[in-house]
């Protein structure tokens, strides 16, 4: 019985005790009864709903989390091994974009700043010109910007040197992105992903998602394609190519490939008699391509004497920015946007993003190993991470372990800051959009359940708020983990339990 009931059935015992029963006083009391009735009704529905769910013999093997809390009154609504922490695919996003929203604010803004440690004399810059990256995400992605405007920001860039009196850099242009670190692989992820769309990773300068289309041109079938371009170009990179024409209508190649490892291997499929065929996969090393697209976008214009190199590449020691002269900054698009991409698509590039900027913030180093210590520390401070580990900030590591008790209480902390509205505001709902718009599609949940969704091979997890009919609010969890069934057979087991607890 919840502490709800008890207090009910409380009021109701010590009113039947009165010696001064009238009638008006025992309907009320009848009321309140039935009231109490409801509740236990309730209770006991839900239990049986969630049985239902946790017996059904496809899933009893599986490792089930699940947790519904009543943010209202504190009530536990369904509970089975809530502190069981396993891997929730990307539910995992729910912490690094919360603490993004915290620590950054949803109004923040990263930055890309030019600086030199030279002079202009003439319409020539007398001296080098650094390109210092902090990360901003939201550089020609597809997800803010057409085709036909993904360069305008870099084209305002030429214009800010231009107005600068720049006409020709007698110096050689420096392209740093080391703000996030070299070494992006978080642990746990799997070596099958690199190389793939899903999986790539963020740097301290980015461009288009740092995502690179792989361009094949295909014959008869049976025959073997071709590989003809990256776009954008990567000049050095080792192309091991498997793969044949066939009689199908999409693409079904598997990439891999290391980060800042230029070979990249293909194998599998592509329609048949095709001019091209785009496999769309990550950047083999961002920085590098970061510097190739500025480039020729100010080679229409700007006369670059020395050329240009990347901080990773070494050619000469990063400097002390603080003794260079600053020319201008440019300012990314805000947290809230990149954030609600990251939960409304799933994004992981966005994810890790948000992640490591986080670090970069409080740290200066955004590394993915400093990120994982500063989220600890934040966390830490704010719920119970007993058994919490997080590898990550997208969940594509299944070195993760999270509890539906840790999504609750992440859930359950959030509602009490003051960038709750855009917390909540960054996750797709039920029914209508992003990850979610075909859960609880018909049922009693669609448009009431505001949550994110997590998915990988035997993975299904859903975690968010759910505004019930009565009003109130509801955080809750549900992970499985393991299952050998198909994924919609688990969603449409979860989906009974969500609808049940929409209709409280």
């Amino acid at each position: 019985m919840t502490r709800v009931n008890k207090y009910l059935f409380g009021i109701i015992i010590r009113l039947f005790d009165s010696t001064n029963l009238q009638s008006m006083k025992l309907q009320i009391y009848l009321f309140l009864f039935n009231i109490f009735l409801s509740f236990l009704t309730f209770s006991q529905n839900l239990d049986s709903i969630l049985a239902i769910f946790t017996k059904d013999p496809y899933l009893k093997k599986a490792n089930l989390s699940v947790l519904a809390i009543d943010l209202n009154t504190g009530d536990t609504l369904v509970a089975k091994n809530p502190d069981l922490a396993v891997a929730t695919a990307s539910t995992t996003k729910l912490f690094s974009t919360a603490m993004a929203y915290e620590v950054l604010g949803p109004e923040h803004r990263p930055l890309t700043e030019f600086y030199t440690d030279g002079f202009v004399q003439h319409g020539v810059l007398l001296g080098n010109l650094w390109v210092k990256g902090g990360g901003d995400l939201s550089l020609g992605s597809k997800f803010f910007y057409s085709d036909s405007l993904k360069y305008q920001r870099i084209e305002h860039w030429k214009e800010e040197l231009l107005a600068l009196g720049i006409r020709e850099i007698d110096g050689v242009v420096y392209f740093d992105g080391s703000a996030f670190g070299y070494d992006p692989i978080p642990k746990g992820w799997s070596h099958h992903d690199f190389g793939n769309y899903y999986a790539a990773f963020p740097g301290g300068l980015n461009f288009s998602d740092n995502l690179c289309a792989y361009v094949f041109t295909s014959k008869a079938v049976g025959t073997r394609a071709k590989f003809l371009k990256s776009v954008p170009n990567q000049p050095n990179m080792v192309v091991n190519a498997s793969v044949y024409a066939a009689n199908i209508a999409e693409e079904m190649v598997s990439l891999k490939g290391s980060p800042y490892h230029m070979t990249r291997s293909f194998s599998g499929s592509i329609p048949a008699n095709k001019d091209s065929v785009s496999v769309v996969g990550s950047l083999p090393d961002p920085e590098s391509s970061f510097a190739g697209v500025v480039s020729d976008v100010f080679d229409d214009t700007l006369v670059l004497c020395s050329g240009t190199f990347t901080v990773r590449e070494g050619k000469e020691k990063k400097p002390d920015y603080d003794q260079l002269s600053l020319l201008f900054r440019d300012l990314g698009l805000p947290i809230h946007e990149i954030a609600t991409v990251a939960n409304h698509k799933s994004n992981n590039f966005f994810a890790e993003g948000l992640f490591q900027s986080v670090a970069y913030h409080v740290t200066g180093d955004g590394s993915n190993e400093k990120a994982v210590k500063v989220a600890r520390t934040f966390w830490g401070s704010r719920i119970d991470t007993n058994r919490l580990v997080l590898c990550d900030g997208s969940g594509l590591s299944r070195k993760n372990r999270i509890s539906a008790g840790h999504l609750c209480s992440v859930l359950r902390y959030m509602r009490q800051t003051d960038v709750f509205p855009s917390f909540y505001s960054s996750l797709p709902i039920a029914g209508v959009s992003g990850t979610l718009t075909n859960l609880c599609k018909e049922g009693a949940g669609s448009g009431r359940i505001h949550a994110k969704s997590g998915t990988m091979n035997g993975i299904k997890s859903y975690a968010g708020y759910i505004e019930s009919a009565s009003g109130h609010t509801i955080a809750f969890a549900m992970v499985a983990n393991g299952f050998t069934c198909t994924r919609p057979y688990v969603v449409s087991k979860m989906e009974v339990v969500l609808n049940a607890l929409a209709e409280r």
